[in-house]
């Protein structure tokens, strides 16, 4: 049986800094304005495959604080519903259809299980994916981001976040946000339509 669990929310329409703390998106060219279509609240919670784990742990006040992820291969595919995913809400999936998307993780590595790396993938499930794009981890929250066309959808099948752990390693992570750039947007010089804007990524999709 598949594990799931509410994630904790994410500034919305913001970036997110190393030490937690939210602010405004970078700017973009004055002929662009940046909107926000759905972040993490509202959506169904992240779902773990089965081998998989996910592990909620509190912070000082209770709550939860972020959330361990574990178990994964690292041969995992990065289409359907890719690794430990988070389902977009059907309104988000119109709404990135052919369009240009930036995926933001707040994460950092686990103290007891450390990986070097983790990576993280968006999936149509139907025409196509961003393919596994990896990151180094620190051992301070910090957000990592890669942008990625979507292509047009079809039938429409769902659109997922997928996040894979290092094999043998493991993942804690605060939040997921995801953002459509309008129809026409002229995106920053430094923008890669599959790779990374924030963090570093290490490897890149085909």
């Amino acid at each position: 049986m598949p594990a799931s669990l509410a994630l904790p929310t994410f500034a919305n329409g913001g970036q997110v800094t190393a030490e937690g703390k939210s602010e405004p998106p970078a700017p973009l060219p004055a002929t662009a304005r940046y909107e926000t279509v759905a972040d993490v609240k509202g959506m169904a919670g992240l779902t773990a495959p089965e081998g998989a784990t996910i592990a909620p742990m509190a912070g000082a006040a209770g709550d939860i604080a972020v959330v361990r992820l574990s178990g994964m291969k690292s041969n995992a595919p990065a289409f359907g519903k890719p690794g430990v995913y988070l389902t977009l809400p059907p309104a988000f999936e119109q709404a990135a259809s052919g369009q240009a998307v930036r995926v933001t993780v707040m994460a950092r590595r686990a103290s007891d299980a450390p990986g070097k790396s983790f990576a993280v993938a968006y999936s149509t499930n139907e025409v196509g994916n961003s393919g596994w794009q990896r990151f180094d981890l620190g051992d301070q929250l910090a957000s990592y981001s890669f942008i990625y066309k979507v292509p047009v959808m079809k039938a429409g099948y769902g659109d997922f976040i997928g996040i894979l752990p290092e094999e043998g390693g493991a993942v804690e992570i605060s939040g997921i946000g995801a953002e459509v750039f309008p129809a026409g947007t002229e995106l920053p010089p430094s923008a890669s339509l599959t790779g990374s804007t924030t963090g570093t990524a290490t490897t890149a999709a085909p």
